[in-house]
């Protein structure tokens, strides 16, 4: 049996920066986002803010182009926690980084969570008008001894063009994420990048994940991110020491990318815009990351950033410009 990369050889104890813990998704459609979430993949509303009490983040997320926004958390089904999705509502309608559903524009890309009857999850997305591009999508990958599994996966668009991605493994391996029923949280997130190698660095070298796999593709017929057939495709899972969730996908498609419309890549532009992660050390967190090419968007001090601890906070912009957000309790 190949080694599983979804199985830690090291320790969390290990980590400078821990998993994934909250992806940020600026949206115009709260309504339509918060029934694909709730009708549709079962997450649970957790804490909301409004108007009012979020003019305290207004500048520090970059919203002041914005008027008045609210914002809500999403967590997993029953007890399940892992990656909470936290979502800003606009009134006015700001630039959309991804204009279509094509998967070849730079930017935030997909939230994946892991499933484990990906029929059934179809039949019930369907039933709230939610329709995935192609239905399940099976994968095959090469584990390290050279054997080959399958894995499931099906693509749902949903608010600003951003996917919601199920993921199905083979029952010999781990899923992606805990589940309850046949449904988990928020498991892992995808972007589209240009310069992988400069990525890949930045997070290997600067902030101390792993990088688990490195793999070339090309994109084959009927794919699920409505992508050209042939289309080169760099495929990279990174991980936090320790974690076997909580994950990054970065996606490099060479010359088929397609720069975002956005002025940025990160707030106030509509999508998935930020990824925001513990540490253990934000100062030292923040010397790294600019001695990798990320720039400070809002500079290390405590503050109430939206569902996150009470804590120090920072977001820097790492190499291509995504915004990263760092907090230390």
């Amino acid at each position: 049996m190949s080694e599983d990369i979804f199985v830690a050889k090291s320790r969390p104890a290990d980590a400078l920066v821990g998993p994934l813990h909250t992806i940020t998704y600026v949206t115009a459609d709260l309504d339509g986002l918060h029934q694909t979430l709730t009708a549709g993949l079962e997450q649970q509303v957790g804490d909301s803010l409004d108007a009012a009490h979020c003019r305290a983040s207004t500048d520090y997320l970059g919203l002041g182009e914005c008027g008045d926004w609210s914002a809500r958390c999403y967590l997993g089904p029953g007890d399940v926690r892992n990656v909470q999705i936290r979502t800003i509502a606009v009134t006015q309608q700001q630039a959309v980084v991804r204009p279509s559903v094509l998967g070849d524009y730079l930017g935030g890309l997909s939230i994946g969570f892991p499933m484990s009857n990906i029929a059934e999850r179809d039949q019930r997305m369907a039933n709230i008008g939610v329709k995935s591009t192609v239905g399940l999508k099976e994968l095959e990958f090469a584990g390290p001894n050279g054997e080959v599994y399958v894995s499931g996966e099906i693509h749902f668009p949903a608010a600003e063009n951003v996917f919601l991605l199920g993921v199905q493994r083979p029952g010999v391996f781990v899923p992606v994420g805990p589940i309850d029923g046949d449904i988990g949280a928020a498991a892992y997130s995808a972007r589209c990048t240009k310069d992988a190698d400069a990525l890949v660095a930045f997070f290997t070298q600067a902030l101390g994940f792993e990088c688990r796999r490195d793999m070339a593709m090309t994109v084959g017929d009927n794919s699920g991110l409505r992508q050209k057939e042939g289309t080169p495709e760099r495929f990279i899972q990174l991980f936090a020491p320790g974690a076997n969730t909580g994950y990054l996908v970065l996606l490099e498609h060479g010359d088929a990318a397609i720069p975002s419309p956005a002025p940025t890549l990160g707030p106030p532009s509509r999508g998935m815009v930020m990824w925001s992660f513990p540490t253990s050390d934000l100062d030292e967190v923040i010397s790294r990351a600019q001695k990798h090419g990320a720039t400070i968007r809002q500079p290390a001090q405590r503050r109430s950033s939206p569902f996150l601890p009470h804590a120090r906070t920072a977001i820097v912009d790492d190499p291509n410009g995504f915004p990263l957000e760092f907090f230390q309790t």
